[in-house]
């Protein structure tokens, strides 16, 4: 009986690092809704800007409001 060891251990690398990618999906979709539910509420526009997007192996948690570093600086009295 022949094992092809160096097939094996690619199959193994490739679950692997699928399975990775779907844990750090999992995670930054978590952040996101956390981040969702603490950004304060006027009109529910930034608390709905927030995405999660990818570039390459990285994955980004953005909100492009351009008054979301002022939310953030703690400028909502909610």
């Amino acid at each position: 009986m022949k094992i092809n060891v160096k097939v094996d251990l690619k199959n193994i690398a490739a679950a692997h690092g699928a399975l990775v990618r779907q844990h750090v999906a999992s995670k930054a979709a978590e952040v996101k809704h956390r981040l969702r539910e603490a950004t304060p509420v006027d009109t529910g526009a930034a608390r709905d800007a927030w995405q999660v997007s990818s570039r390459g192996d990285k994955l980004i948690i953005s909100n492009d409001k351009e008054y979301i570093s002022e939310l953030n600086a703690g400028s909502s009295r909610q």
